[in-house]
């Protein structure tokens, strides 16, 4: 069996072919960490969504079922938060001041819920305060998780 010298070119050419240069390979890493921290995050994005549609049923009912169902859905969004976040730092530096920031976070989050609960139970719990936390609330979510 005889071997066209056209296919015998084409084989060598292909194997002669430069391989990729560094900043090539640089943006397909930018490219893949963009795309993970994108898979990452999303899940986050619809806890936070059911954490908001549970925040307007807590306006709407004010009972401690309703509280203690936010407050689990808080507390779940912030263990998923905080290990992936601490995956992330792994990734790239430990930082001091970054895990001081999000046990900050997480401290002023527990106060607030604690004052979200004092108020449904003592029944001086007005709408627009409600809101106010669960505004409150929902900023500190996103800020632990951006």
């Amino acid at each position: 069996m005889k071997i066209n010298k056209d296919l015998l070119n084409q084989i060598e050419k292909s194997q002669r072919q430069q391989p990729l240069s560094p900043s090539k390979s640089v943006d397909f890493q930018k490219l893949v960490q963009t795309q993970a921290d994108k898979l990452r995050s999303f899940p986050l994005e619809q806890q936070l969504e059911e954490i908001k549609k549970q925040g307007d049923k807590l306006v709407r009912y004010r009972t401690l079922r309703e509280v203690a169902k936010y407050k689990r859905m808080v507390k779940s969004f912030i263990k998923d938060a905080t290990s992936k976040g601490l995956d992330l730092s792994h990734h790239h530096s430990f930082n001091f001041e970054g895990t001081n920031r999000q046990l900050h976070i997480v401290k002023t989050i527990d106060e607030k819920l604690m004052e979200m609960t004092e108020q449904i139970t003592t029944d001086g719990a007005r709408s627009i305060d409600l809101l106010g936390l669960i505004g409150e609330i929902k900023g500190l979510l996103i800020n632990l998780y951006s």
